[in-house]
């Protein structure tokens, strides 16, 4: 009946709207693994990790769109994997079916697997100054963020300014963030990030003409 349809769905299929990331494109094999997930198949990919890229086959479970991304959740012989669909090179399908794990909760997994991941992703702080409106765009990197924002005692001064601390990533993908909160939020420190928003921005400038 329907919501057996409607369980099952759930059970493979998962959204979490809080981004890490930027969005990106829809993915070339987005249709093909989702096949793959529903009928309980086997596929190999080959997958670019960033530090390698690498064959493997694995037995699909579920797909989660989250901030605008999709990563596939599978269990390969060493265990449960987590991997962004965009980094998939090359799919090919088999007719290999596997048995599914009948205790396998794909949002409770995705819970636990994001909290851990969240906690390794997040290297240090940054200190910034933020209008009300930066610091709401800040919250919205991620629920880390959110309560590690919230968890301080923030005081606006005479023209609506605040300093905080944020959790940051990686300098590159930090970078991402906090030149998608605009004007909205000034990096105070590190000076590694600071230098490298300040490069961003005179790029920005150049490219409407601003600077020479």
């Amino acid at each position: 009946d329907w919501q057996t349809e409607a369980t099952r769905m759930s059970s493979r299929f998962h959204l979490d709207p809080k981004g890490w990331f930027s969005t990106g494109p829809r993915p070339e094999f987005l249709q093909a693994v989702a096949e793959a997930v529903w009928s309980e198949t086997r596929i190999t990919i080959k997958y670019d990790s960033w530090t390698q890229v690498s064959e493997r086959t694995v037995e699909p479970l579920g797909l989660v769109l989250k901030g605008g991304v999709w990563y596939l959740v599978a269990r390969r012989e060493t265990g449960m994997r987590t991997y962004r669909m965009s980094q998939i090179l090359a799919l090919t399908p088999t007719d290999e079916r596997f048995e599914r794990p009948p205790d396998f909760d794909l949002p409770k997994h995705w819970r636990e697997s994001t909290a851990s991941f969240e906690r390794e992703i997040y290297v240090g702080l940054a200190r910034v100054r933020a209008t009300r409106t930066g610091v709401s765009r800040l919250k919205d990197i991620s629920q880390r963020c959110k309560d590690e924002i919230e968890a301080q005692a923030l005081v606006f001064d005479d023209a609506g300014w605040t300093e905080l601390d944020v959790p940051i990533e990686e300098e590159r993908w930090a970078s991402r963030e906090m030149t998608r909160a605009g004007a909205e939020v000034e990096v105070l420190a590190p000076e590694s990030l600071r230098a490298r928003m300040i490069e961003i921005a005179t790029k920005l400038a150049r490219s409407y003409g601003l600077v020479s």
